[in-house]
């Protein structure tokens, strides 16, 4: 069942890829990154880790990835780094948090504290996940991206 998801987060990537214009020669580099991502983040929340630590396991692999063939492509970082990510957004979670907090403006509910409870736990889990999705991309190429495409591109020594 995991690889049948991870191939349609492939699929998904691919298609925003597209809307986004990426050139068509990494595209299947985009998607295989995009399934592996997947995967990881199902191999995390295998072991126990809550969604937003899954998440941002999985991101620190796009970004590590994507700063190293990035330069070597000759392409900029974001095209490998930002569409991976998309697929791993959390759309159930923001989708139950409004479906709770739409819940608390109709006629009176019966338990409007669960109601509450389920939304902020549900729009916690979704502002964390997200939060962990951006961190964990762009702190590969804020911290060691310069170098890594020094090293990638073989930079003579006295440039180093």
């Amino acid at each position: 069942m995991t690889w049948a998801l991870s191939l349609w987060a492939g699929l998904a990537v691919l298609g925003f890829a597209m809307v986004f214009s990426v050139p068509r020669r990494t595209l299947p580099g985009i998607v295989a990154l995009a399934i592996v991502a997947h995967l990881v983040r199902s191999a995390v929340l295998e072991l126990g880790a809550p969604l937003p630590t899954a998440s941002f396991v999985a991101a620190v692999l796009v970004g590590l990835t994507a700063a190293l063939i990035a330069p070597r492509a000759n392409q900029a970082t974001a095209i490998y780094a930002f569409a991976p990510v998309i697929p791993l957004i959390p759309g159930t979670y923001m989708f139950d948090a409004l479906t709770g907090i739409l819940a608390l403006t109709s006629s009176s509910p019966a338990d409007s504290t669960a109601i509450v409870d389920a939304a902020i736990v549900d729009g916690s889990i979704a502002t964390l996940t997200i939060v962990a999705l951006a961190v964990g991309t762009i702190s590969p190429t804020l911290i060691v991206g310069r170098h890594l495409a020094r090293l990638v591109r073989g930079a003579p020594p006295e440039a180093r």
